[in-house]
């Protein structure tokens, strides 16, 4: 039954994906003209982005998913889930770059 609900709802979050894409640069692209900055629609790396925007967003479902079968409280699942993509996922993110100190570093050298 479960990998039926992801299958499911891989398609939702891909859905989703779209219509967030067409939503943030139907809205984006014609503002980006009006003040006559170029919205880079043309170009060969943006529709790569924008499909891995949809892919992003449809692997979010299988998280959701997850977190949904995982703890059954909706709130906490929620509360987790942004907590990790606001915080851990920050740390970690910073932590994979090659050139400088991470950000946890530079916040402890901060304020040293």
């Amino acid at each position: 039954m479960l990998p039926a609900k992801l299958v499911v709802l891989f398609g939702v979050g891909a859905v989703y994906g779209v219509a967030g894409v067409i939503g943030s640069v139907g809205l984006g692209a014609p503002i980006l003209a009006l003040t006559e900055n170029d919205a880079a629609i043309d170009s060969g790396e943006t529709w790569p982005l924008l499909a891995r925007t949809v892919l992003a967003m449809a692997i979010w479902s299988f998280v959701g998913t997850g977190m949904g079968a995982f703890i059954p409280n909706q709130v906490a699942a929620i509360v987790v889930v942004l907590a990790f993509a606001q915080l851990v996922e920050d740390f970690l993110a910073e932590g994979c770059h090659v050139s400088g100190p991470p950000i946890w570093q530079r916040a402890v050298l901060a304020g040293a």
